[in-house]
């Protein structure tokens, strides 16, 4: 998965957005933002760590998400700036 094609999706790009600006946010805080069932919060989580741009850590039955915008900021420094509103 690309980061292109993970960000293409305005649902994806949404939870990007809470994560980015809550620093970590978990799975539980999503099933009460997003009207999605919890298998397709699920699928857009993997898809962004599939394309490096989240970390997910798991407490338990509960999965918590971190922001990677680390490699991505080397690469793509004025995306990282979007996506974090410095720029």
């Amino acid at each position: 998965m690309t980061v292109f094609s993970a960000l293409s999706d305005p649902t994806r790009m949404e939870m990007l957005d809470m994560i980015i600006g809550r620093e970590e946010v978990g799975c539980a805080e999503f099933d009460d933002h997003f009207p999605l069932s919890k298998s397709t919060i699920s699928y857009h989580t993997k898809i962004l760590n599939a394309a490096g741009l989240i970390e997910t850590r798991r407490e338990g039955r509960l999965f918590f998400y971190r922001p990677n915008l680390e490699e991505l900021r080397a690469e793509f420094p004025a995306l990282v700036a979007q996506l974090t509103g410095s720029g």
